[in-house]
């Protein structure tokens, strides 16, 4: 950007330039990078409140899943093989399956 001061061009004046220079200003409560022996420390102070407050969404989480109502239910039924129709491989890949599964 350029700005004249004084009078209008080809009286003599001198040009001056002025530069804005735009600086990224940091939120509140954050100062430069971030110190990971800090953080860690940090951590260790408040170790407590961290796992008293782990070990409550724990047991929140296991009443939940124990009381929640069941959404899905898969059942079975095993039914006895017959002796006269042949075993279940062999009812499923014929005859050959001796030779290539066993």
């Amino acid at each position: 950007m350029t700005m004249m001061h004084g009078e209008p061009e080809g009286t003599g004046q001198q040009e001056t330039k002025v530069f804005y220079v735009l600086q990224e200003t940091l939120p509140a409560g954050i100062q430069g990078p971030t110190d990971l022996g800090r953080l860690v420390g940090v951590a260790l102070q408040r170790k407590w409140w961290i796992a008293g407050f782990t070990l409550l969404l724990t047991v929140l989480s296991v009443a939940y899943a124990l009381m929640a109502t069941e959404w899905f239910r898969a059942e079975a039924v095993l039914l006895p093989r017959e002796r006269a129709s042949g075993s279940a491989p062999e009812l499923l890949y014929g005859p050959l399956h001796r030779k290539f599964l066993c």
